[in-house]
């Protein structure tokens, strides 16, 4: 743990790490609850590949191994996975790089916007609820 840090700590540090793994589960603490949140957007946007799970199946805009790599929370699929990319570290690095432009384009303040208008506009105001 580095404590709280500045935005200017993020591009150097995330220059030294291999990848970000966050093998979730599902349905441990509730019915269809997962058990943490995928929690690499930051890493991602610094180019670190993205290794988690999808247990709910609810990942839709990014690509298995173009975007990120999808896990399974067991420890033999996180193990071949790794050691795979272990072997293919240009491979590892351009998932790092795609997933990189994929988040960068997702958390865009304009794309996020938008989206919330979208949503508004379809949920909010056009309602007969209001």
């Amino acid at each position: 743990f580095y404590g709280i840090q500045k935005s200017e700590f993020f591009p150097t540090f995330f220059q030294n790490i291999d990848l970000a793994l966050s093998p979730n589960r599902v349905n441990v603490l509730d019915k269809g609850a997962f058990d943490g949140f995928p929690l690499q957007s930051e890493s991602g946007f610094f180019g670190v590949p993205i290794f988690c799970s999808d247990e709910l199946g609810i990942n839709k805009n990014y690509e298995d191994k173009k975007d990120l790599v999808i896990i399974k929370p067991d420890i033999d699929d996180i193990i071949q996975n790794i050691e795979y990319f272990i072997k293919n570290m240009e491979e590892l690095k351009k998932i790092g790089e795609q997933g990189k432009l994929k988040i960068q384009k997702y958390f865009d303040i304009n794309h996020q916007i938008s989206e919330r208008e979208k949503f508004l506009n379809k949920f909010l105001l056009n309602s007969n609820a209001i």
